[in-house]
């Protein structure tokens, strides 16, 4: 089956079940504010299409290879490898402290379970969106789809465009039980769903992924380290997994 009609046929059925979801909780109709949500999604959802099609039946064609001519010597160091200026250090040094600072201040009002993992729910919805962004676009993405992007053109960003199948059924058919469970993780929710022993097995698959993962976010910042600072990587991995274990240990991750 040819990609566009696969993702077409039955990314849109799943996006319409997601559509259905929340026409019944009300947030679509047909006047209103219901029919302005409907409008957005049918327009997201026609424009992603589109993107999709033109990426998949456009004309193409592939640019000629261009002979490197110099220019980024002053940036290379003795040993032939990038390295940063005092600007780059300067804003590396500076985030990983602001992190840990925010973390630290925050952590001190960590008191509960619930505060740790929802931040006592006093956040507004567009910090919790900016939160939920910079949660899913790592340091892997900037260093995997620079490579990509590089290789392969604009058609490497498919496996983003493909995320607007799933969000109509992940927030109106699936967030929802999670919300009123009021559970605190996926395999708690199949705890009580199912029994301890699926909770077991759930929990292993979410660590399997984990595992996979974060090992790619810590090695791709290291291979960010290793270019800017001439550290081996899994001593620059390591470091960042020491910084991000205190962050998110002193209540930064809530």
């Amino acid at each position: 089956m040819e990609p566009f009609l696969y993702q077409s046929i039955g990314g849109g059925i799943v996006f319409f079940v997601g559509m259905i979801f929340a026409w019944r909780q009300g947030y679509l109709g047909w006047s209103g504010r219901g029919l302005w949500h409907l409008l957005v999604c049918l327009g997201v959802y026609f424009l992603f299409l589109g993107m999709t099609a033109f990426l998949q039946f456009a004309p193409m064609e592939e640019a000629p290879a261009q002979a490197y001519k110099g220019g980024a010597e002053h940036v290379l160091g003795s040993e032939g490898k990038t390295r940063g200026t005092k600007l780059d250090y300067g804003i590396m040094i500076g985030y990983f402290a602001i992190i840990l600072i925010v973390g630290t201040w925050f952590g001190r009002r960590q008191k509960t379970t619930k505060d740790f993992f929802f931040g006592g729910q006093r956040f507004s919805g567009w910090l919790i969106g900016f939160s939920l962004v910079a949660t899913t676009v790592g340091s892997y993405s900037f260093v995997k789809y620079s490579n990509k992007g590089f290789g392969y053109g604009l058609s490497s960003s498919q496996s983003y465009l493909n995320d607007w199948i799933w969000l109509p059924l992940l927030l109106f058919g699936w967030l929802p039980i999670l919300y009123f469970s009021r559970v605190t993780s996926i395999p708690e929710y199949f705890g009580r769903r199912f029994n301890s022993k699926v909770r077991f097995w759930a929990t292993m698959c979410v660590l399997v992924y984990l595992v996979g993962y974060v090992g790619v976010n810590l090695f791709t910042m290291g291979k960010v380290l290793n270019a800017l600072l001439g550290w081996p990587i899994p001593t620059a991995a390591l470091i960042v997994a020491v910084i991000s274990a205190t962050y998110v240990t002193a209540g930064g991750g809530g």
